[in-house]
């Protein structure tokens, strides 16, 4: 109902011609003032449907709705140049901005509260204060606005396909790579990644042996026969020439016994 009522009143407003883009606002009377508020307004309303289905869909018409207003401010001279320039501007707000824009909006509020007080005899003066605050107001809606239509085209698009197993990689955190871990927890599932955080907490600052005693002296004793030379075989003839020498000195041998010495 309120997005008819507002759309009804843009209706009005063209049809009577109520705006000029020839004017300035000190040109306006003053009960047409309010009636710029009419696209913010309408804004407001689209931001508030919820329907996941058609959430895009409202948050663009809402987007369509905060630029149309600004726009009737530019042509009105409401809004300052600085302002107008980080409207445009497709940078994010830097943090000395974003402290600035809060303390303006502060001031806004409080001036308005302090005009209301008045009555009508300062109405002008509340009417343009409210378009500038409806203006902080709608550069931080398109600024979320921004965001969560990103974050939706994001939500729309198709898982990837599942890659085909593989064996579980083994987490392994220490000083050198615990900045790290947010992005390790993404890859691994947090309970595989807790048994490998429990296994090095109890697990000892030296490292433990992998073989026994007696298999180490086994091993080495294996190592120390493979790297042994073989012993040199004697060559076939010079044997030969030994056995000559041994049968002769045999021979020789047995003639001194059978020839003893004084015989």
């Amino acid at each position: 109902l309120a997005l008819e009522t507002a759309n009804s009143i843009k209706k009005t407003i063209a049809s009577e011609a109520l705006f000029s883009s020839n004017e300035l606002l000190e040109d306006l009377p003053t009960e047409h003032i309010p009636l710029l508020l009419t696209p913010y307004y309408q804004a407001q309303v689209l931001l508030q449907n919820n329907d996941q289905t058609k959430r895009q869909e409202s948050i663009q018409y809402a987007e369509a709705c905060f630029e149309e207003f600004l726009e009737n401010l530019d042509n009105y001279r409401v809004i300052e140049e600085d302002f107008k320039l980080r409207w445009k501007s497709a940078k994010d707000p830097t943090r000395d901005q974003k402290i600035q824009e809060f303390k303006h909006k502060k001031e806004l509020q409080a001036a308005i509260e302090n005009l209301e007080q008045r009555g009508q005899e300062d109405l002008r003066e509340l009417y343009q204060k409210q378009l500038e605050l409806a203006a902080v107001e709608s550069l931080n809606q398109l600024r979320f606005i921004k965001l969560e239509s990103h974050l939706l085209l994001m939500k729309d698009q198709p898982l990837p396909k599942p890659t085909q197993s593989s064996a579980p990689q083994v987490l392994k955190i220490d000083e050198s790579n615990i900045h790290q871990l947010p992005s390790m927890l993404s890859s691994s599932s947090l309970s595989s990644v807790k048994e490998q955080l429990k296994a090095q907490v109890f697990k000892p600052a030296h490292n433990l042996p992998t073989m026994t005693v007696e298999e180490y002296g086994e091993m080495k004793a294996k190592q120390m026969q493979e790297q042994t030379p073989p012993p040199p075989q004697e060559d076939s003839d010079e044997e030969e020439v030994q056995e000559k020498k041994r049968k002769k000195q045999a021979d020789w041998d047995d003639w001194k016994d059978a020839h003893e010495k004084g015989a």
